[in-house]
């Protein structure tokens, strides 16, 4: 939490130095960019690099009319680098690094790339977040294990894609997860009783939704993000200590927050209880002695 506050802050700096040190200069910045870029334009001999350079300064006119601060400036930006990387696309292996193009990269990265350095450590700080809340700051955290992050590392669905992620609705962060795990619980069974349980299952993480509109970016909380935090569907097969004897348990819960809630299955004797479990019980005691 604290490294997160850190970086929050630094990014709050920043943003605010970027905002009053660009405001109202977008306007010559891009006029700069456009002057060299046209130049380029009317030296180049290269069709191929002539028409990559026309349309980045179409791309550039995106930015038309807008000043540093101004809410639309990150989608038009985020549209110009999509027309930007189009037309990188349409370049070959001779013509990618040819004068004209390295000198067009070059002026953008003066002119008009210092605009998105804010933006960028805004939405690092927040990717980094949501990170710490999946991976970290959750109760389910503590007990993660090799066979988790092996899979979670693998699997597309639970796999993280930072590639092209700060346009993304969870900068790139997947909310899923697949948890494989062995959990104290209880079960209730003319009392509560203790098992372990072996589970499997997919978790989901409720992330805030991401308030754009500010400057800098910040988190906006609901119910869900702020309380729930994770839920999902687990199985389970275990051992549990009843009658005094150790019994085969087989369950299907589901997880809310770090609490799981079983529905267990005792197939010797045919009978079906209700059970715990989560990552620490201790914290369960009053809920616990009602039964």
């Amino acid at each position: 939490m604290e490294r997160y506050l850190r970086t929050a802050f630094i990014a709050f700096i920043l943003t605010l130095q970027a905002t009053v040190v660009f405001a109202g200069r977008l306007p010559d910045s891009l006029a700069q960019y456009k002057e060299k870029t046209q130049l380029l334009v009317a030296d180049e001999r290269n069709p191929q690099v002539k028409t990559y350079l026309l349309r980045c300064l179409s791309g550039a006119e995106l930015l038309k009319g807008l000043e540093a601060g101004d809410l639309r400036v990150p989608p038009a930006f985020d549209a110009l680098i999509k027309s930007r990387r189009d037309a990188q696309g349409e370049l070959t292996a001779e013509t990618s690094g040819v004068q004209g193009v390295v000198e067009e990269n070059d002026a953008f990265i003066a002119h008009l790339q210092p605009y998105r350095k804010a933006e960028y450590i805004n939405l690092v700080a927040l990717q980094e977040e949501l990170l710490e809340r999946k991976y970290f700051k959750s109760e389910t955290a503590k007990n993660a294990n090799f066979l988790e992050g092996y899979i979670n590392g693998r699997w597309s669905l639970t796999r993280s894609d930072y590639s092209d992620s700060f346009g993304q609705e969870h900068l790139g962060v997947a909310p899923w997860e697949a948890i494989f795990r062995f959990e104290p619980a209880l079960a209730f069974d003319h009392g509560a009783q203790v098992a372990i349980l072996g589970t499997a299952g997919l978790s989901y993480a409720f992330f805030p939704d991401i308030d754009r509109s500010k400057t800098p970016m910040v988190f906006r909380e609901d119910f869900w993000s702020k309380w729930v935090q994770k839920s999902g569907l687990r199985l389970g097969v275990g051992v549990g200590n009843l009658d005094d004897r150790a019994k085969l348990l087989l369950g299907a819960g589901t997880q809310l927050n770090a609490l799981g809630l079983w529905g267990l299955y005792k197939p010797d004797g045919e009978a079906f209880l209700f059970g715990l479990s989560a990552s620490d019980l201790s914290k369960f005691k009053k809920f616990i002695s009602w039964f």
